[in-house]
């Protein structure tokens, strides 16, 4: 049942104009999709880190053209396989560092989203 769920959440576009905190915390989790298996394949399969990233973009941009055709944005799309090619990147340098690179493209973002609300609002 819960993976049913997890699948179910997996396979949902994001919402349109998410608020930005819903927006910095997908980014966050996004890299952490690219970040776990950029682990996996650098430390256990000994890729490099210029086949790992476009390899685990394109897996990932696959998922993404599904949320396209789901009704999701493309912009959307591009913006979370940007975040799943930093958590990649992330997993090659030390883990305090790939913590803070994310976590600040995750703060841009959302200034990002703050400052255009504050623009059309």
């Amino acid at each position: 049942m819960m993976l049913k769920s997890v699948w179910g959440e997996f396979r949902t576009p994001s919402k349109r104009n998410p608020d930005p905190h819903h927006r910095g915390a997908t980014g966050i989790w996004h890299a952490a999709l690219g970040a776990i298996p950029g682990l996996v394949l650098a430390d256990y399969g000994g890729w490099p880190v210029f086949v790992t990233v476009p390899f685990l973009v394109t897996v990932y941009m696959y998922k993404e053209l599904g949320d396209v055709f789901r009704g999701g944005s493309v912009s959307d799309s591009l913006e979370d396989a940007v975040f799943v090619a930093m958590g990649a990147i992330a997993a090659y340098f030390d883990a305090l560092y790939g913590l803070i690179t994310v976590n600040i493209a995750a703060i841009f973002v959302v200034s990002l989203q703050i400052q255009g609300n504050k623009k059309n609002g």
